[in-house]
């Protein structure tokens, strides 16, 4: 639909226009998976319209101070060196009907019940996630269908859920009503193999289908 907007990262061309990046957003050649920061461009025998004349390292000719378009909610605590959002992080996302603040509030190695595999060497790992509704109508999901982990090598993880544990799949695997001005939260496990490593979660309203994602920065596992 050319009315939409284009939703980074997610493969798909949201508003019909092949010329909107959907990665490599800073234009150096480099995209998400091994850009340090792909909101800036420091390739500069890549980059077009690069003319920092205020030497702020964000491409335009501002002479004054910047600051990174992130989501203003967010604080230094809770985002990464680059301005990317991690745990802790509000992102307002808007769906069909409403509008909401999620934030990732942990994420940690969790336990599975007693019929739940994990891959040899693996680890079950667990996102924990609310949502505020701020909008003026009641947000009807099931959060898990829109959520994904994003490994270091790009790979996208889908949810799974566990029939007991301390990260239980009736949290958000089921549909979650949240009136106008009240706020849920949920666990959400995935299954990691043997030596993968989780870079992002990612999160899209409406089962995945609302315009919006949050993408928080994940930090590794020990």
């Amino acid at each position: 639909n050319p009315n939409n907007t284009e939703s980074p990262y997610n493969g798909a061309d949201d508003d019909c226009d092949p010329l909107t990046p959907d990665d490599d957003l800073d234009g150096d050649g480099f995209n998400l998976a091994t850009d340090c920061d792909d909101q800036d461009c420091w390739d500069e025998a890549t980059c077009t319209g690069d003319d920092d004349t205020g030497d702020d390292d964000t491409g335009d000719d501002d002479t004054g101070d910047e600051t990174a378009a992130t989501d203003t909610t967010s604080s230094a605590d809770t985002t990464t060196d680059s301005g990317d959002p991690t745990v802790g992080a509000p992102i307002d996302l808007k769906t069909f009907d409403t509008t909401l603040t999620a934030t990732v509030t942990d994420y940690r190695v969790v336990t599975g019940g007693q019929y739940d595999k994990v891959p040899a060497g693996g680890q079950l790992v667990g996102v924990e996630l609310s949502l505020e509704n701020t909008g003026g109508s009641t947000f009807s999901d099931s959060p898990g269908n829109g959520a994904a982990l994003t490994l270091n090598d790009g790979t996208p993880v889908k949810p799974t859920f566990p029939t007991g544990g301390d990260c239980p799949s009736l949290d958000f695997s089921t549909s979650v009503d949240i009136p106008a001005g009240a706020t849920r939260s949920g666990c959400i496990a995935f299954k990691l193999r043997a030596g993968q490593e989780a870079a992002d979660f990612r999160y899209t309203p409406d089962s995945g289908f609302a315009d919006d994602t949050g993408t928080w920065v994940l930090p590794p596992l020990g």
